[in-house]
């Protein structure tokens, strides 16, 4: 059960695949947003690919950080989650709130994406 990070493109992936995203778990996230937060990593993937289950104290803690990048003018992606962490998500609507993307490469677009449509457009 390891997590680590990364910094893919301006965004900060926090890898949590083999977990079971429980609330043993939470503590150990929380350190890495710190690392995150600190240096004003406002992008955020959870990268979830391999992860079995998830708990309604781990949901929370998503929903949370999702709120918190949102005042930071930032935004929260979840990457690879299996069926269930899926149908966990559709079944609370969390799906509607935080994008999901099959892959990290697919998240930094969308936030490529979004960054470009916030962009102001030069007056002619």
């Amino acid at each position: 059960m390891s997590i680590w990070h990364e910094e893919i493109a301006d965004c900060f992936v926090i890898h949590l695949g083999g977990n079971e995203l429980a609330e043993d778990l939470i503590d150990q996230v929380r350190q890495v947003l710190t690392v995150a937060f600190l240096n004003r990593h406002y992008k955020i993937i959870f990268d979830l690919n391999g992860c079995s289950m998830i708990d309604s104290f781990f949901i929370g803690l998503i929903i949370q950080t999702y709120r918190e990048l949102r005042e930071l003018g930032g935004n929260l992606r979840c990457v690879g989650p299996n069926r269930h962490i899926r149908h966990a998500f559709e079944v609370i609507r969390l799906n509607q709130v935080v994008d999901i993307c099959d892959t990290i490469d697919e998240a930094v677009e969308a936030f490529n994406e979004e960054e470009i449509k916030m962009r102001p457009r030069a007056s002619a």
